[in-house]
């Protein structure tokens, strides 16, 4: 099944911004009118300037995109390992977007969606190995390894056996198990010195 990608997007400048003023229309669906900086065609860093320059993020609701699940697992896994190194990357290329004092709102959903987002998986083995630690100590502790075997079982039991993949709380485990491994993996790749810099796009 194809996984949505989320609305169609563009960026409106903030007051003061140079820009120009066009229409948009995307498949029959005609955008209000915004303001797109054109300089922005020429710049190399696109996705990592726009906060910087003083854009803003808007959505059209009525466009989903969509795109097709890569047909090979272990392409799809190493495409989630290249999108979360490259990521990683590029922070300590761009600090800045890290303090909330310069970038406000912007640096928080940075600090919640990429930073902590990455240490997710740390997150969860530093869980495993606490609730190992304290076992004995109460029912309580003995429920949650309970709960993280029978987790991560489910998890196993759908990428060993295709067929399983059709119930989705399997789908869902798996994928959450999966991403957080790649998170895992790409961190690793970076603190040994890894980087991407030129790749082949996933063919779907």
């Amino acid at each position: 099944m194809p996984t949505p990608v989320g609305n169609w997007s563009t960026s409106l400048p903030m007051e003061g911004s140079a820009s120009h003023r066009i229409p948009l229309e995307i498949q029959g669906i005609e955008l209000p009118r915004v303001w797109v900086d054109q300089n922005l065609r020429r710049r190399r860093d696109f996705g990592n300037n726009q906060a910087r320059i003083g854009l803003i993020a808007v959505n059209c609701p009525e466009m989903i995109g969509y795109y097709p699940d890569l047909a090979d697992p272990r392409n799809e896994y190493l495409r989630k390992v290249r999108t979360v190194l490259r990521g990683i990357s590029a922070i300590p290329r761009h600090p800045w977007v890290l303090n909330p004092l310069r970038m406000g709102m912007f640096s928080f959903e940075v600090w919640s969606h990429k930073i902590m987002r990455w240490g997710v998986p740390w997150f969860m083995l530093l869980f495993l190995v606490v609730t190992l630690l304290l076992q004995g100590q109460g029912t309580l502790y003995t429920i949650a390894l309970i709960a993280q075997i029978l987790f991560y079982a489910i998890a196993l039991l759908g990428w060993k056996f295709e067929k399983f993949r059709v119930y989705a709380p399997v789908r869902i485990i798996l994928f959450f198990v999966q991403s957080n491994i790649a998170i895992a993996d790409a961190t690793m790749q970076y603190l040994t010195g890894k980087r991407v810099v030129v790749w082949t796009p996933s063919k779907r």
